[in-house]
This record gives C-alpha cells, structure tokens and sequence, in this order.
C-alpha cells in the first residue's frame, strides 16, 4: 500500500470522519478505477453515500474486504502522520532561510467573537445558527487539525467536532432548520451561493487567526435526506504539507494540460496539410492563442526566477 497516496485522500476526498462512520479507507488508484477497502463491502447504503461523495471524480468504485483490526490500524497510522506534521517544528535549515514564520502578505484576519467557550458544546444548541458557528469555529480553530463533520438525518442533524481525528463532542438531533442554517451560515463564510447543492462542491479559504495562517477547507455534497458538509481547519507544518501537494498536483495538471494543447496542434496542424481546400476559419484563433502562451511564457519566467 502507498501510505503517502492513503494519508493525501484521506485529506482530500475521503474525510476521515466518513471513512470512521463507514469503516472504509481509500486503497489506491488505477486509471479510472479507485479501490476502496471496507469491511463490510456488502454495505449498500454506504456504498451509495460514497457514489455522491466522489462522483464528482467521474471513477468507478471497486470495494475490497479488509479486516476491522486492519481498518482501524490504517486511520491510526493516518492520525499519527496528522500528529506528526502538527508537531513537527521547522528544521535548522528553514529556521536559517526563514525565521520569521511565512505569513502571505495581505492576508486577512479570521476575527470571531465567541462568548460561551466555557459552555458545554450541547449548550450551543440553543443559540442561533450565527452564533453557533461562531463558537464551533473557535472550538476547530484551537490548535492542530480541526473539523467539523455535519451528517444529517431524516429527522435530524448532528454536529461532530474531532481535533487530530480525536472525537470531542457531539452536537445531536438538532432541528433540521437549525442545521441547515449552519452550514448557510458556513457557506456564507467561504463565499458559496446558499442554494442547495446538487453536486460536491469543495473550497478553500486562508486567514490569519491569532497571528497564524490558517487553511479552511470546506466540502459540502448532497446526502440522501439533504446536504451535508466537512470542515476542516490545517495550520503550521500540517498546512505546509498541504499546500506542497496541492502545488505537485496542480503541476502535474498544468503539464498534462500543455501536452494535449500539443497534440491538439499537432493534429490541427496534420488536417490541414493533408487537406489545404478546407476553411482556414479554423486558423483565425491563432492571434488569440498567440497571446494567451505569450502570457503563459510570462508566468513561467516568473515561476523560473522565483525558483
């Protein structure tokens, strides 16, 4: 198994709390096939809830029967790797490059006015939905990996709050108004439409909270009684890690992307020459494409010299 691919899906398209509800772990990916290892693979209503949750990545599932004790020790080695990079302090030779913590320039502030942080977390249910966020959010925001697991019922909502993949507490059987209201008002805070969604929809949002930079990253999907939604908080190394895989993958996306910009001119170009009578109407996009790789040239250099 690879541990690095296990541990980055985990983070970006299998919430831990899904693959704790569900006992089920990403195992690896082929083409379009993603292999899933779950205990009870006959589990119907999971594997349905898992179609939603990744539909938007247009794979076929493929399940795989794991043991429990196997399961467990796959989310145990995740959690680990979570600590480690949330604990883990820069090394000599960033502390000589950098010594002040990187903070983006111009990056706004996170500013929350929670009032109740001494209360129980069930206590929070009888405050509006504004406020309830407001409070969750500095509960998340405390220290390490925050999140907040919204799953929703026929009847009912509950809120689950974990730190470094360690349940704290659980908002239960809230009325479904109130539930939805929080995750508008989660919503809101990261600049989504209110509409429900009717498919996955993911984004991403940094601010400074105390002086530290902070990555929100937001997941809200269509469950089978409504939306549900994943929040999760990543500060300090944990975030840097993140940020450097979310920078190999778009690197990866951008190369992919010019070598079929390549083919596609290569074939245009092979069409024409086999076939010079046809309309040149083809040939009129060339200005305009001229200029678009003169601007991608342009953002090259600057990712050269900032290299």
């Amino acid at each position: 198994m690879n541990s690095d691919w296990i541990f980055h899906s985990i983070d970006t398209i299998l919430p831990f709390e899904v693959c704790l509800y569900h006992q089920v772990v990403p195992l690896s990916m082929e083409g379009s096939r993603i292999y899933l290892g779950m205990v009870n693979p006959d589990d119907i209503a999971a594997l349905e809830y898992l179609r939603q949750l990744l539909g938007y990545l247009n794979c076929s599932l493929v399940s795989q029967t794991i043991a429990p004790q196997e399961h467990q020790a796959l989310l145990t080695a995740y959690l680990n790797h979570s600590n480690q990079l949330s604990s883990r302090s820069p090394s000599p030779e960033v502390q000589k490059d950098d010594p002040v913590p990187s903070i983006p320039p111009n990056l706004p502030s996170l500013n929350l006015t929670p009032r109740h942080l001494t209360c129980s977390v069930s206590d929070l249910a009888l405050l509006s939905p504004p406020q309830m966020i407001q409070e969750l959010l500095a509960r998340v925001l405390i220290g390490g990996i925050g999140r907040l697991h919204f799953a929703r019922e026929s009847d009912a909502g509950n809120i689950l709050w974990s730190q470094d993949g360690v349940p704290k507490s659980v908002l239960k059987a809230l009325p479904l108004s109130t539930f939805q209201a929080v995750i508008n008002e989660l919503k809101r805070l990261m600049g989504l439409p209110l509409l429900p969604v009717r498919q996955q929809k993911e984004v991403e949002l940094e601010r400074l909270y105390h002086d530290t930079p902070v990555l929100l990253r937001l997941r809200v999907m269509r469950g089978d009684d409504g939306e549900e939604a994943t929040l999760q908080v990543l500060r300090g190394a944990a975030l840097k890690f993140y940020q450097q895989q979310k920078l190999i993958d778009l690197s990866q996306e951008v190369l992919i992307t010019a070598q079929n910009l390549q083919k596609k001119l290569v074939e245009i170009q092979e069409t024409y020459q086999r076939h010079p009578s046809l309309s040149q109407k083809h040939l009129e996009v060339i200005p305009a494409l001229i200029q678009v790789l003169e601007q991608v040239d342009a953002h090259v250099k600057i990712l050269e010299s900032a290299n």
